[in-house]
């Protein structure tokens, strides 16, 4: 609260922490929750309800909500909110040129990219027999200590991720929101680690089973490798004009930062 009077801050955006609504409603600045779920919500199948009180308590004091696709939240936002779909960072053209051009010249082979890493066993990735097959390219990211000869670890000051995704001609990940969102936003077919635990995951499927195609495995499937005929399947995408989600975001925070 003191840093947003010390700072004249006139609009707080969180993505999601519940602290940041606290201190603006304290501090009688605007604030605007951006996300597909809260910790409230997220927490809410592991502890009793009444326990995570100060949370709901803290999210009702959202001002405004932009409710990313997949989100199963109550109603936030108190002035309003926004429902908003899939999105990811745009990619840059010559940049995709180029790497297509560096790590797979002539499309010689089918490029997956594979966003699965963290929390991740090491040995079990390492001894993947996917990695074996000489008919992929897989570009893994910097985290992933995987070393073979048609492997493609992205460099580590490397930020613009979307970028080698654009490059891929599959998807294979955990049902994270970001890596989805990237996927959809630049049509590429998904194939995806079931964690029924999860339900964010639960979330994201259920908003893509209607807008893109994707694949469910089984976390013993993707080590035996037994994937080709997933990898290799041939999706088909509907033809329809895209809407701009970041655009729509934008215009909504310009309105809301006018009205204030």
């Amino acid at each position: 609260m003191d840093f947003l009077y010390t700072n004249e801050v006139n609009l707080v955006i969180s993505d999601i922490s519940p602290i940041a609504f606290i201190a603006a409603d304290k501090a009688g600045v605007t604030s605007v929750g951006l996300s597909n779920f809260t910790w409230y919500t997220a927490y809410l199948a592991m502890i009793e309800q009444s326990a995570l009180l100060p949370l709901h308590e803290a999210y009702a004091m959202m001002d405004y909500f932009i409710r990313l696709e997949g989100a199963d939240e109550p109603e936030w936002g108190r002035k309003g909110s926004l429902q908003a779909g899939f999105f990811s960072r745009e990619k840059d053209g010559h940049e995709v040129v180029r790497i297509q051009q560096t790590i797979n010249p002539g499309n010689k082979k089918r490029v997956v990219y594979f966003g699965i890493g963290m929390s991740i066993n090491v040995q079990d990735l390492a001894e993947m027999k996917l990695w074996t097959n000489e008919e992929y390219l897989f570009i893994v990211s910097s985290n992933m200590r995987v070393k073979h000869k048609n492997v493609i670890s992205i460099p580590i000051s490397y930020t613009e991720s979307q970028n080698y995704v654009a490059v891929s001609d599959v998807v294979i990940s955990k049902p994270g929101w970001s890596t989805v969102g990237e996927a959809v936003a630049l049509q590429k077919p998904l194939i995806l680690l079931h964690r029924s635990s999860m339900k964010e995951d639960e979330n994201t499927l259920r908003a893509l089973r209607s807008i893109h195609p994707y694949r469910l495995v089984e976390w013993e499937q993707l080590i035996e490798g037994n994937m080709q005929n997933l990898i290799d399947r041939e999706y088909l995408f509907a033809d329809k004009q895209q809407r701009n989600e970041i655009t729509q975001i934008v215009a909504y925070l310009d309105q809301i930062v006018r009205s204030g």
